[in-house]
C-alpha cells in the first residue's frame, strides 16, 4: 500500500478565520507526511498585485508537485470569485500532473451561486469536478452538488475545536444581574454584527448589569468600533487567540452568533465547547446538528433579533438553564468535534484516496 504524501494547500500567513484553524489542525498530523503550500496571491486586493503572485503561486506549484513527489494535493475553497478562480487553477493543475486530489468546501455564500451557472459552471465541471473526493460541511451542499452533475466520491466532512484549549473550570455564571454576552467572530455585516449589537441594546433596557464582549477583527472592526464607543455595557476585545480565547470564553455566559451564511463554525463549536448556550440563526452545518433547548435557541436569520429577544430573557434569568445548556454542549462537543476524532477521519481520507482504484 502506498504511503500518502500531501501538499495542503493553506491561506497567507498572519490569517485568521475557521479556514486556517482548520489548516494548522490538518498540519499537526503525526500519521500523514503533509506539506503546507502557502498561497501569496490570496493577501492582495489590488487586481494587478493578485493576478501576479497568482502566476507566482502556479509557478511554486508545479515546482512543488514535481519535486516534492506529491501524491494528494488537499484544496480548501470557498464559494467566493477569488477563491473559486484560484482553488479551481490549483486543482485543474494538480490533475494535469495526475495527483490524487480532497476537495473540502469550507465557505458557500448563497449570494455566489453564480458561481455555479452558465460558463462558471462548465469551468466548475472542468476543474473542481476533477477530484477524486470531495466533501462539504451540510448535507443541503451535497444534494446541490450532485444535481449539478459531480459523479465522484462525496461526503459530509467537519471542522473540529483544537484540543490545546483550556475548558476546565468551566465558568457558568450564578449573578443573573451581571451576565455577559459574547460575540466573537470576523466583525463583519454578514456575520450578524449589528444584530448582535441591536440585541444586547434591548435586552440591557431590563437588565442593567448586562454585558457585551465583542471578540474578533475583519471588514466592519473600525466601524463597528466607532459605532459602540459611548454604548454602555460593550467592549472591542480585537483578536484574540490561544489562552486568551480561552479566557475570553470562560468568562463569557451565553455566546451570540447571528450570522447570514455559514459553512461549520468553528466559533459555535469552540463556544460549545466551553460549556455556553448558543443564541444562533439556521444557517450552515448548525441546522444538521443543532439541538433546539438543549443547545440553546436558533431563528431564521430575518427574524433573529425578535425571536432572540424572548429567548435571551429568559437565560438570563435561569442560571439552572444555562448551567444544563452548558454541560450537554460540552460532552456533545467533546464526543463528536475534537481535533483528534476529526484528523483521524481526514488522515483515512487521504489513505482512501491514494488507494481508490
Amino acid at each position: 500500500m502506498t504511503s500518502p504524501k500531501v501538499l495542503l494547500i493553506t491561506l497567507p500567513v498572519n490569517s485568521y478565520g475557521g479556514v486556517s484553524s482548520y489548516n494548522n489542525g490538518v498540519l499537526s498530523s503525526d500519521k500523514i507526511d503533509i506539506i503546507q503550500f502557502r498561497n501569496n496571491s490570496g493577501k492582495y486586493d489590488n487586481f494587478i498585485l493578485k493576478a501576479f503572485f497568482l502566476l507566482i503561486d502556479i509557478f511554486r506549484l508545479l515546482i512543488k508537485l514535481i519535486t516534492k513527489k506529491i501524491n494528494i494535493v488537499h484544496i480548501n475553497p470557498s464559494l467566493n470569485l477569488n477563491s473559486f478562480l484560484r482553488d479551481s487553477i490549483f486543482v485543474f493543475i494538480s490533475k494535469l500532473l495526475n495527483k490524487r486530489v480532497l476537495v473540502q468546501w469550507h465557505g458557500w455564500n448563497p449570494s455566489n451561486n453564480n458561481l455555479t451557472k452558465g460558463l462558471f459552471l462548465k469551468w466548475l465541471k472542468l476543474t473542481f469536478f476533477k477530484a477524486d473526493h470531495t466533501k462539504f460541511l451540510y448535507q443541503e451542499l451535497i444534494n446541490n452538488y450532485m444535481l449539478l452533475g459531480y459523479k465522484k466520491k462525496i461526503s459530509l466532512g467537519k471542522t473540529f475545536v483544537s484540543t490545546t484549549y483550556d475548558n476546565s473550570l468551566l465558568k457558568v455564571n450564578h449573578d443573573a444581574k451581571n451576565i455577559r454576552l459574547l460575540f466573537l467572530s470576523t466583525v463583519s455585516v454578514n456575520k450578524g454584527i449589528y444584530k448582535a449589537i441591536r440585541l444586547f441594546e434591548i435586552l440591557k433596557k431590563s437588565h442593567t448589569g448586562l454585558e457585551l464582549k465583542i471578540a474578533g477583527k475583519g471588514p466592519a472592526f473600525n466601524e463597528v468600533s466607532e459605532f459602540v464607543k459611548d454604548k454602555e455595557g460593550i467592549e472591542m476585545l480585537g483578536f484574540v487567540s490561544g489562552n486568551k480565547k480561552s479566557e475570553v470564553f470562560k468568562n463569557s455566559d451565553i455566546y451570540l452568533f447571528p450570522s447570514d451564511y455559514e459553512g461549520m463554525p468553528i466559533s459555535v463549536l469552540e463556544a460549545m465547547y466551553f460549556g455556553l448556550p448558543i443564541l444562533t440563526t439556521k444557517v450552515g452545518a448548525i441546522n444538521d446538528f443543532f439541538e433546539e433547548n438543549l443547545m440553546g435557541f436558533s431563528s431564521h436569520r430575518d427574524a433573529y433579533i425578535d425571536d432572540m429577544q424572548i429567548h435571551l430573557d429568559y437565560l438570563i434569568k435561569n442560571n439552572k438553564t444555562r448551567k444544563n445548556i452548558g454541560i450537554y454542549n460540552n460532552n456533545f462537543i467533546t464526543e463528536n468535534f475534537m481535533l483528534k476524532n476529526v484528523l483521524l477521519e481526514i488522515e483515512n481520507d487521504y489513505i482512501s484516496i491514494l488507494n481508490d482504484k
